[in-house]
């Protein structure tokens, strides 16, 4: 990753061709290397990410799909099935 690219940057780089799974690869190392010091992805779910890209690599229909079928960063603060929402409060760290 040569600096941060735009989503619409890596949705036309997906369309022309190139594998969300590859986007997703590049992405995951990115946050190897900063999580150390950021601790961005909380709740990451990598595993799930991965086949979710792959899926969509597979479909015939991928650039009408939203973004192109490239996995996305979610805020904690916003549900998402099978996660917590912990909004930050302890307390909640355990509700999904």
């Amino acid at each position: 990753m040569d600096g941060i690219a735009s989503a619409r940057t890596i949705v036309a780089e997906v369309v022309a061709g190139r594998s969300a799974r590859d986007v997703l690869d590049e992405h995951i190392l990115h946050h190897r290397r900063t999580h150390p010091r950021l601790n961005a992805l909380v709740l990451p779910r990598l595993r799930e990410a991965a086949a979710e890209a792959a899926g969509s690599d597979r479909r015939s229909d991928r650039a009408r799909l939203p973004l192109a079928g490239v996995q996305v960063s979610v805020k904690e603060c916003f549900e998402v099935a099978g996660l917590t929402t912990a909004l930050g409060v302890v307390r909640r760290r355990s509700e999904i």
